[in-house]
């Protein structure tokens, strides 16, 4: 019954190359067969991610990503500062704990649930507490994927700003991928650079706590290979010149592979964990996420 489901699902969403409907599609599937805890759904939609936008990668122009690199790089790092600033101040009025304050931060900061994941192994946060977050985010996410492009089109912001702007205000790079492939293909390309240069921060954050928590703990940290191979590829397209035909299929299948992410993505949904969110962490996590999103837009236009 689950593949008499699913599978017409997935394809009527990759079939539309639509973003939201490959997540919505997921999300209807977890509410039907409670798959939110199937740990091969998380690694395909991963893959199928990074697949697709390394085939991006192919289609964008090296001078132009090096140049979008340059001129955003100083917001990346402002915004980060003022993250962890903000959110440690914040955080006294929630009085949340130390470790859950470090892992929402991480994840509003950086890149989400990765960076999350990435930390609390670092700090041995309780997995209870992860996992609340984690549901905070999913939440987030979906929101960001349906909302954040009719915002753009009301404030009429460009394509390259809006890219910009989501990159730097929404959590994971699957929904900052999908709400910027809705506003349009100069808004993905920006999207796509500034969120992966993002990613990058979580070096010296890991570096950073694991100083404060090396005795702790001995958990090494591992570059982001996925990165590398991404600039490898905006390399790769850009010396052998791709013609019309073959940009053309690198698009497509980049569109393919996204949206069937978007699908996995949204089967992960953790309904019941989102069902036990604290009020006072759901609070705290949207307050960071409404300052990240205004700090954004403040430093890209």
């Amino acid at each position: 019954m689950r593949y008499i489901v699913g599978m017409p699902l997935a394809f009527v969403a990759i079939l539309s190359a639509s973003p939201i409907l490959g997540i919505v599609s997921g999300i209807i599937y977890a509410f039907l067969f409670n798959s939110d805890k199937n740990s091969k759904k998380k690694f395909l939609g991963t893959n199928f991610l990074q697949i697709g936008i390394i085939f991006l990668g192919l289609t964008l122009s090296f001078s132009n990503s090096l140049t979008i690199t340059q001129t955003y790089l100083p917001a990346i790092a402002i915004q980060f500062l003022l993250i962890i600033i903000f959110g440690f101040l914040i955080s006294k009025l929630f009085k949340l704990k130390r470790k859950l304050t470090i892992l929402i931060i991480s994840g509003t900061a950086i890149c989400g649930i990765t960076a999350m994941a990435a930390v609390s192994t670092l700090i041995k946060v309780k997995p209870k507490y992860l996992f609340l977050s984690i549901s905070i985010i999913f939440i987030f996410n979906i929101l960001a994927i349906i909302l954040f492009p009719i915002i753009g089109e009301y404030l009429n912001i460009s394509e390259e700003i809006f890219g910009a702007w989501v990159a730097l205000s929404i959590h994971d790079t699957s929904s900052v991928i999908g709400a910027s492939m809705i506003y349009g293909p100069s808004a993905l390309e920006t999207a796509t650079l500034v969120k992966l240069i993002r990613t990058l921060w979580l070096i010296p954050l890991m570096i950073l706590l694991g100083f404060f928590y090396k005795e702790k703990n001995k958990t090494k940290i591992q570059l982001p290979t996925f990165v590398l191979i991404f600039m490898l590829a905006v390399l790769s397209g850009s010396f052998l010149d791709f013609n019309d035909q073959y940009i053309y299929i690198f698009e497509s299948m980049s569109k393919i592979f996204i949206v069937a992410a978007l699908f996995c993505i949204g089967m992960q949904i953790p309904f019941k964990s989102i069902l036990e969110t604290k009020l006072n962490i759901f609070l705290y996590s949207l307050i960071m996420w409404v300052i990240a999103i205004v700090i954004s837009l403040i430093l890209v236009i």
